[in-house]
């Protein structure tokens, strides 16, 4: 298996376990910063495509 990223890598262990994400673990914090950097990356670029010039 190849390199995982922190967010599959907590999810994976979260649901093969059973156990819930402890605020405390790095891991938690890392896959935090993965979901809100995305959904930055998300919305400038749906801010940018919705005010483009039609042509």
């Amino acid at each position: 298996m190849g390199r995982s990223t922190p967010f599959p890598k907590t999810t994976r262990l979260t649901c093969s376990h059973g156990q819930s994400l402890n605020p405390g673990s790095e891991s938690f914090w890392i896959t935090i910063a993965w979901c809100v950097g995305l959904i930055a990356l998300g919305y400038r670029w749906s801010t940018a495509q919705f005010n483009r010039d039609p042509k």
